[in-house]
């Protein structure tokens, strides 16, 4: 990485303090006290309306801003029962995985522009650590940097990082052994929820400050109604059980909250 270029871990950095969280830094909502309900832990996919603290909303009262305290996460294998409740309590599903423009796939949208919050977006120039793959400095997704960096029977994958077509990015672990993800030849690599507070969070967070547009476009239809984000999964960054859901650090950057506080501690490395 040359001088002039930044690491995915600044580019968190810059995303965070440049306006990417919107009106409120997220270092000022926490200082304010913002309400457990809008930036803290929550089980998600579940109904259930937020309460907003009051000095937490903005211009637009109840049909406003505090609308953003109503924003979920719904995995989009969700049963029909379950999408008919939610639809009956007012939520509009956007899908913002790979599959945001098939109108089949739950919340899908023939084309979504939120197609480009997905992480296999090949949103291009995704930094990658220094010295960890020979002949690569940067990834085209950020699905293609997580996959290429993962340590499987003690190889990378190279090929992820050119990958553009937003499919075949996977890497099965079954049957391999799996030796965290690769930051460097003479650094030991790390474990799960080291390597998404260093590499995934922050790279994803870059994607979003590229797509400011798309990004606003969400924020502003999130104030005006309750919106499910539609992924694959819902889990939160701090639960290694199961893989980690891009839509829950979009709903924090929508409301303004920073996705890295629940790993602000030290994630052990292999």
């Amino acid at each position: 990485m040359s001088k002039n270029e930044t690491s995915p871990t600044q580019f968190a950095v810059d995303a965070l303090g440049g306006g990417i969280l919107g009106e409120s830094p997220v270092d000022d909502m926490e200082s304010r006290g913002a309400p457990e309900s809008v930036c803290g832990k929550r089980k998600l996919g579940e109904p259930g309306e937020a309460e907003i603290n009051p000095e937490s909303k903005r211009a637009g009262g109840a049909g406003g801003a505090g609308m953003l305290g109503h924003l979920l996460v719904v995995r989009s294998s969700i049963g029909q029962k379950e999408r008919n409740k939610l639809a009956g309590e007012g939520y509009v599903f956007v899908n913002v995985t790979s599959r945001a423009c098939d109108p089949r796939k739950l919340g899908g949208t023939p084309g979504s522009e939120y197609v480009k919050l997905s992480p296999f977006f090949p949103v291009g120039q995704v930094a990658l650590p220094e010295g960890a793959v020979d002949g690569h400095t940067h990834s085209e997704t950020v699905e293609g940097m997580w996959q290429g960096l993962k340590i499987l029977d003690g190889k990378c994958d190279g090929s992820k990082f050119r990958n553009k077509r937003m499919k075949n990015l996977k890497r099965s672990s079954k049957n391999k052994t799996h030796g965290g993800h690769c930051v460097g030849k003479d650094k030991a690599p790390l474990g799960l929820l080291a390597a998404r507070r260093e590499l995934y969070v922050p790279a994803y967070l870059f994607q979003l400050q590229k797509m400011g547009d798309v990004v606003e476009k969400l924020r502003a239809e999130a104030t005006q109604r309750k919106v499910a984000l539609v992924d694959y999964t819902d889990a939160e960054v701090d639960d290694p059980s199961r893989p980690l859901a891009h839509a829950c650090i979009l709903r924090d950057v929508l409301r303004g909250c920073n996705p890295l506080r629940a790993l602000a501690s030290p994630a052990p490395r292999r």
